[in-house]
């Protein structure tokens, strides 16, 4: 109502399963209020194990890649509203 896009993110974790367990309350929630959830909890992407300290914790590398990967993602998704409107 107030034009502002909420948008839920799940950073990455080695060696992940889906989530599905995890994350089905998380993604139900973001259906009902509209709002977007931005899973990369298990992507491909960032399985590597030289961007984790430890499975749950990016380290320096992995994080700056993960935070170029938002944050494009973020201008895509103002690029498209623009665009659209």
């Amino acid at each position: 109502k107030l034009g502002i896009d909420i948008v839920f993110v799940c950073s990455p974790k080695y060696g992940a399963g889906d989530g599905s367990e995890v994350f089905c309350p998380v993604k139900e929630i973001c259906e009902k209020y509209d709002m977007m959830f931005w899973d990369y909890y298990s992507q491909n992407a960032f399985q590597k194990f030289e961007y984790f300290k430890e499975p749950m914790h990016l380290n320096e590398d992995g994080a700056r890649s993960f935070t170029d990967t938002i944050i494009n993602r973020i201008i895509d998704f103002q690029d498209a509203k623009i665009t659209a409107n």
